[in-house]
């Protein structure tokens, strides 16, 4: 056999062992990289998502102040008696300093005080 010959048979053979034992492996590796970059993407996605809607909430919280201070104390303070401390703290800290002070005095004792613990946290 002629040398060209042989070295036809040995990168005929070569590439066939190349791609039964490397393919698989690159396969793999291309595979997982696909699935590592779409994770990331929805993490991303995910991150942005719940920005959004923090920022929607935090919109909507902002309106509500602004409502509650042309409010009667008692009313406000019945609403807030009865929503999440964290979001009565930061209602009452959008909240004319004036009104907030007004709403605080009818709230019950217990109430007030968590209401000011949940806004000192932040």
């Amino acid at each position: 056999m002629s040398l060209r010959i042989l070295e036809a048979s040995f990168e005929s053979i070569f590439s066939r062992i190349f791609a039964t034992s490397f393919g698989s492996e690159l396969s793999y590796i291309f595979a997982k990289s696909d699935r590592e970059r779409a994770s990331k993407m929805t993490e991303e996605k995910e991150k942005l998502l719940i920005g959004q809607l923090d920022s929607l909430k935090n919109k909507n919280l902002s309106d509500f102040a602004k409502i509650y201070d042309n409010s009667e104390p008692k009313d406000v303070a019945k609403i807030l008696e009865k929503i999440d401390s964290k979001d009565a703290s930061k209602i009452l800290k959008l909240m004319s300093k004036k009104k907030a002070g007004k709403v605080l005095d009818v709230i019950s004792t217990e109430r007030a005080a968590e209401i000011m613990r949940q806004g000192s946290l932040r």
